[in-house]
């Protein structure tokens, strides 16, 4: 019985060091579906607003996007929209980091005025855990309490 505990204990060691080790938490969310290094197709519900109100904060930066407040949530030097991450839900619930969207999208005057979805490749990049999210402009950031998927949308369209 005493052999059994122990070799269970060393395999749960052995599994805890070797994720650890191995980067899996920066390459799987949580809970999300969204692996590194995929393209997904995802849709987002929006209003035109969000493209003032939508902000994360973190001193994370990877394939060059970011950002736009660092962790003291201080605004961050500006980087294009293309480069910069903000918070989205798609229509089935999941959390995810992007940058692009709006850039992807028509003239903002061409926008429907009514909440709206759009369809957009999501190019994954990786995994943050250590950000702040924002859903107002002048409202309080608020900690991530998951693993959050990151990257860059493109060829985003508003289905009819």
């Amino acid at each position: 019985m005493l052999w059994l505990l122990c070799s269970l204990l060393t395999t749960a060691l052995l599994l805890f060091l070797g994720f650890s080790v191995s980067g899996y938490r920066a390459t799987y969310p949580a809970s999300d579906s969204f692996l590194a290094g995929t393209i997904q197709l995802v849709e987002i519900t929006l209003v035109r607003d969000d493209a003032q109100n939508l902000a994360c904060a973190s001193n994370i930066t990877s394939g060059g996007l970011r950002c736009a407040f660092d962790s003291a949530e201080r605004p961050a030097p500006a980087l294009d929209e293309r480069h910069t991450l903000r918070p989205y839900s798609s229509i089935k619930g999941e959390l995810l980091l992007a940058a692009g969207l709006w850039s992807s999208l028509p003239a903002r005057k061409d926008l429907p005025t009514s909440r709206f979805t759009v369809v957009c490749n999501f190019h994954v990049t990786s995994v943050l855990k250590s950000a702040s999210l924002r859903w107002a402009p002048h409202a309080k950031f608020e900690p991530l309490e998951r693993s959050v998927s990151f990257g860059f949308v493109s060829d985003c369209v508003i289905p009819p």
